[in-house]
């Protein structure tokens, strides 16, 4: 029987001698010179493999800071340490905290759990007004796996970050919405991140300037700024709306276009939307190089903060093929992309 072939979906650096790929339900560590396969998951046990196969492909990935622990997300499963654990429900994003203890996932419902890295011990539930305590909870479902409920979104939360001192946690969602909240305390919301017209699917805190934040997603532009304020970097779709087409009624019937007639031509005006998948920066001498992707592109983009200008310039370097997603090596000053 031939086994599915999955593309790299998702890449993670953790040093200069190995980088790790993400490959449909399994992960590999490959040599970024030689591009050889120094280890894989196709080579587990029997049993950790049947684990892997029945939850499907991975949906999101994360190393911990102390690149020991490697926590992969499938449908309804968080997989690290050869421990599997029950998720509520589907992932969307996936982290470690810095202290590499707490491993905080989005799902499609938009809450936030976090799950510590040692689960709890197993105790039996209390049959005791238990149906009470589901009506009454404020969880849009029932915590799995001993999750502790963060913060919760009424739209599909597609990313979020922590900042770098852990004080606050950033969550975007399907909605237009940034969300700046207290971290653990998600329910205290310091402030919205506003501008935004359309979802929000990419969220970057540069190293070198912590209190600046970088979204992007389906408007046509990247929006840097501190908290609220925000200011827009356009790219090169300028997002205009194509021109309706006007057919006077006095014309003769054989004169008006027939539906088929206007079809393609309707077709072809259709604005382009451009979504962010993904941006990163790298310090270069006084200023932050921005770097990002787009969902079925096939460049990665350049541009630099700040600006010299009120509209940045924006460089395309094309890989020729559809990218799935990107790292940058530091140590190098370049990146690489799957």
């Amino acid at each position: 029987m031939n086994l599915p072939v999955y593309p790299y979906s998702q890449l993670i650096y953790p040093s200069s001698s190995a980088f790790i790929a993400v490959s449909g339900p399994h992960v590999q560590t490959i040599d970024p010179l030689s591009g050889k396969v120094l280890s894989s998951s196709t080579n587990f046990p029997p049993e950790e493999q049947k684990i892997l196969l029945s939850s499907g492909p991975i949906r999101c990935a994360a190393l911990d800071n102390e690149k020991i622990h490697l926590a992969t997300s499938q449908v309804k499963v968080l997989i690290y340490s050869h421990i599997a654990r029950e998720l509520p429900k589907k992932p969307t994003s996936v982290t470690f905290t810095a202290d590499s203890q707490t491993i905080l996932v989005s799902d499609k419902f938009g809450d936030i759990f976090s799950y510590t890295l040692e689960p709890p011990p197993v105790s039996k539930p209390e049959n005791l007004k238990g149906e009470e305590r589901d009506r009454t909870s404020l969880v849009s479902h029932p915590s799995a796996s001993n999750g502790i409920l963060i913060l919760g979104h009424t739209s599909l939360l597609t990313t979020f970050l922590l900042s770098p001192d852990e004080k606050y946690i950033i969550a975007a969602d399907r909605d237009e919405h940034i969300r700046v909240s207290w971290y653990p305390q998600g329910y205290c919301i310091e402030t919205f991140c506003l501008g935004s017209t359309n979802f929000v699917s990419a969220l970057h805190i540069p190293k070198s300037n912590p209190s600046v934040l970088i979204s992007g997603g389906g408007d046509p532009e990247l929006k840097v700024g501190e908290q609220a304020q925000e200011k827009g970097g356009k790219s090169k779709a300028t997002g205009e709306e194509p021109d309706a087409m006007d057919v006077d009624a006095s014309q003769a019937n054989d004169e008006v276009p027939s539906r088929e007639e206007e079809a393609p031509a309707l077709v072809e005006e259709e604005a382009t939307v451009l979504v962010v998948q993904k941006v990163d920066s790298i310090p270069w001498e006084d200023r932050t190089h921005i770097l990002f992707s787009i969902v079925g592109g096939t460049a990665l983009f350049l541009t630099q903060f700040p600006a010299d200008g009120p509209v940045p310039e924006i460089q395309a370097y094309n890989a020729h093929k559809p990218g799935l997603d990107f790292i940058l090596t530091f140590e190098e000053g370049s990146a690489a992309t799957t």
